[in-house]
């Protein structure tokens, strides 16, 4: 029987082809990974990671094959069908290798390890993975994608496994001896030490400048192609600006954030960002949606709106929030995982249209309008007459083109994108990742706290809290977090990415609520990441906890890449606890994790940006707010509502209530028994005032 989750990845067009009811299925039917079950039927004999899958190689005297990606990988898909699927393949892998299949989103851990032996080895990554190695797990090869045969100097799998066997036969003493010591070199490289001391500042201008360097000035973003959205740069010079008072910082976003959302690389008619942009100018995308970077980029642009004003910016904000909630959502208010860039095994074509598709659904004149603003400026041809969506002119300069007023044109725009994309829902749709993982569902915790908090919508935080009480409900046993959940089940204990981020939206789910609930989950949080992850010998925290049995070497990730690593959002999260708690514990911890951090990111600052967004507020003047009232008065609401018209990303806002743990807050009073802030550095207060405008003044 298929299981349902399998069902839900929707890959239809596979099924179509394959006779289920003739096919045997494999060890993976029984797994929950939506990426697992694509490859259930496939001729080859997968293990899951798992002890037997080890044992049988030690017994076989077989190496291990394992391969590992994720269900909205498009490349994933294609090696699959050409190799996977094929008997001829899959008889060669059953007779020389014992397979085994990973989910990368289930386990981080063993995908972390494994790329960077890639990187080594290779000096590129990528998915899906291919690596081969010993029963022992020792690694001796390393790959992405390969095709079924070899062709254009790329080696085909039925020539590599060949190669292998013969290896594995006749030069087993080299094979063995080549991946110990890729081991050993990886543990090596592992282990930066260096040191790097204050003053800290200069790590920031390293990290600064890089970016100054790569910016693209007429296309926003960094580098050339491909082009990723990389929110975590956004968030270090939003900050930058506000505390170093540097234009340029804020240029670059506003640039960068202003040509993302008119690109291809933004969904024009359902909303959401898409992976990565395949050029320089965001028009070409790599068409996979994943849940966290819609999470980071609500974040982005909410944060960029309120620094700079600008109404579009809340605008596209609200416009990923719409998306999410539509596609992404469950009915107990958990978000899924990804879709799929592929549909009917085509990469993109769920979201192409030619002209006549257009003029067909929407008549000629909308149509008329709908090309102009979507597609006129510059088609972006993807195949066969199918063009990308983009937007290249504002409502207002496509009526002075057409000589219509703008309330027409906008109107007739918005009823366009409705009608495109109420006949778009009718194609077959990409596949969904339907699993719940816990960090990806926690960073858009955090994302809808802030929006609710920034933007003044109470429908965020509501969703904000229903997605928190659906990973205390049924992600979280005995305190401890499980990383996945799916088809009623959760698994894996949870790693320190599920840690760092629930701290992180427990601390903003606090300030958008001054729920002192909050405040404890987070603390508590904080101390099972301490007690599993924390390395006391080196400092820093381990990816994969104490817990976690039957992996591989436990690795601390410090890379912000995508998303921020667990290390960089625990720096954050134990500097915002400390300064609004005062537990001095707290400040020691973080600076034993700022000790450890500091090489990394001295040795690659545009590789830590998020970190250096830590170290900007550690440097620089930062503030505890503190309020002492009721959260139900009005004068207590009209200095809520005026600290968050501000961004302030170098403050906590804390308000005095009954089981608050904080050392600081609980010494404080009113003034003549009204509603009174403390404007506070170092938790050393500025003369308490029950007057906005004062407050107001003190922070500036």
């Amino acid at each position: 029987m298929i299981s349902p989750s399998y069902i839900n990845m929707g890959r239809i067009f596979m099924l179509q082809v394959m006779d289920i009811k003739e096919k045997k299925p494999n060890r993976l039917i029984n797994e929950k990974s939506p990426y697992l079950l694509q490859h259930a039927y496939n001729p080859v004999d997968w293990y899951p990671w798992c002890d037997e899958a080890f044992e049988k190689a030690m017994k076989e005297d077989k190496p291990i094959f394992l391969s590992i990606g994720y269900s909205a990988c498009h490349w994933c898909h294609r090696m699959e069908e050409e190799c996977f699927q094929d008997t001829e393949v899959a008889e060669l892998m059953n007779k020389v290798f014992v397979n085994i299949k990973v989910d990368r989103e289930e386990r981080p851990d063993i995908d972390n390890y494994y790329m960077s032996v890639s990187q080594m080895m290779t000096g590129t990554g990528g998915w899906p993975l291919t690596i081969i190695m010993t029963p022992n797990r020792k690694p001796f090869f390393a790959a992405t994608y390969i095709p079924k045969v070899s062709t254009m100097g790329m080696r085909g799998i039925i020539e590599l496994i060949n190669q292998v066997e013969e290896l594995w036969k006749e030069k087993r003493r080299q094979v063995v001896s080549q991946a110990e010591r890729t081991v050993e070199l990886l543990s090596r490289n592992l282990q930066l030490k260096s040191d790097v001391k204050g003053p800290y500042d200069r790590y920031v201008q390293d990290a600064y400048a890089d970016l100054l360097a790569t910016f693209d000035d007429q296309h926003g973003g960094f580098g050339d192609s491909p082009k990723f959205p990389m929110p975590a740069y956004i968030l270090f010079l939003l900050t930058y600006w506000k505390v170093k008072k540097d234009k340029a910082a804020l240029v670059m976003v506003e640039r960068t954030l202003k040509k993302m959302r008119e690109g291809g690389i933004f969904d024009q008619l359902g909303y959401g960002f898409h992976r990565y942009s395949t050029d320089a100018r965001w028009m070409i995308p790599h068409f996979e949606k994943m849940l966290y970077d819609q999470a980071l980029m609500i974040i982005a642009y909410t944060d960029a709106y309120k620094a700079t004003g600008n109404q579009e910016f809340a605008l596209v904000a609200r416009e990923i929030a719409e998306y999410v909630f539509r596609d992404m959502r469950n009915e107990e208010g958990a978000f899924y995982s990804s879709e799929d860039a592929d549909s009917e095994g085509e990469e993109g074509k769920f979201y192409l249209w030619t002209e006549s598709e257009i003029k067909e659904i929407l008549g000629d004149d909308m149509a008329k309008v709908a090309i102009h603003y979507y597609m006129a400026a510059e088609k972006v041809l993807i195949s066969h007459e199918r063009y990308i969506l983009h937007r290249k002119m504002k409502a207002e300069e496509l009526a002075k083109e057409l000589g219509a007023s703008e309330d027409d044109i906008a109107r007739m725009i918005e009823s366009a994108r409705a009608l495109l994309l109420k006949a778009r829902n009718r194609r077959v749709r990409p596949a969904k990742d339907t699993k719940v993982l816990a960090d990806w569902n926690a960073i858009m915790i955090v994302a809808l706290a802030r929006a609710s908090s920034m933007l003044g919508d109470d429908i965020y935080l509501k969703r904000a809290i229903d997605c928190y009480n659906f990973i205390n409900k049924r992600m979280t046993f005995d305190g401890k977090l499980f990383h996945r959940y799916a088809d009623n089940e959760a698994a894996i204990p949870g790693f320190l990415d599920d840690y760092a981020y629930m701290i992180w939206a427990c601390i903003e789910l606090y300030e958008a609520t001054f729920n002192p609930s909050y405040m404890h989950a987070a603390l508590e949080l904080n101390k099972l990441a301490t007690q599993h992850f924390w390395d006391e010998k080196e400092g820093g925290y381990f990816q994969s906890s104490d817990e976690l049995k039957g992996g591989v070497k436990r690795l601390k990730e410090t890379h912000d890449g995508a998303i921020p690593s667990g290390n960089s959002v625990m720096a954050l999260n134990l500097w915002r606890l400390y300064k609004i708690t005062a537990k001095e514990e707290l400040r020691v911890q973080f600076e034993q994790l700022l000790s450890f951090l500091l090489p990394y990111a001295a040795a690659s600052p545009t590789g830590h940006t998020f970190f250096m967004n830590v170290l900007i507020l550690y440097a620089s003047e930062f503030y505890e707010i503190a309020i002492v009232g009721d959260i139900y008065d009005d004068s207590t609401r009209k200095i809520v509502e005026a600290l968050r018209a501000l961004y302030l990303p170098n403050s906590v806002i804390v308000l005095k209530k009954d089981g608050l743990p904080s050392d600081f807050v609980s010494k404080l009073d009113k003034k003549d028994d009204r509603t009174t802030v403390y404007v506070c550095k170092n938790h050393s207060c500025e003369s308490p005032t029950n007057d906005v405008d004062v407050m107001l003044s003190l922070i500036r």
